[in-house]
């Protein structure tokens, strides 16, 4: 495959994935669909989250989700997903 192929092709995967919801493309963070789909829907009922703002999986396998109320850290235990807040050290307070 030529380069200007394979370029082509990487910018039409990325406008894919940016088509969509938050959990279409929460992939490309290393986070599958389904476990995107459950997180917010956990998110919702427990901590009242209106809006997700994106995923990002950490090497420890945890997964940092933002909303709109807030950042949390989600990890699955004995079949439930489980949310510790998260605040960001260093952050530029107004």
């Amino acid at each position: 495959m030529c380069a200007t192929r394979l370029v082509g092709s990487l910018i039409g995967a990325l406008f894919i994935a940016g088509c969509g919801s938050v959990e279409d493309s929460a992939w490309t963070t290393g986070v599958p669909h389904q476990q995107a789909l459950q997180i917010r829907s956990a998110l919702v009922v427990e901590k009242h989250a209106h809006k997700v703002y994106g995923y990002q999986r950490q090497e420890d396998g945890t997964i940092i989700v933002s909303t709109d109320v807030g950042a949390f850290k989600a990890r699955r235990a004995h079949g439930k997903w489980e949310f510790t807040p998260v605040s960001f050290v260093g952050a530029a307070s107004g």
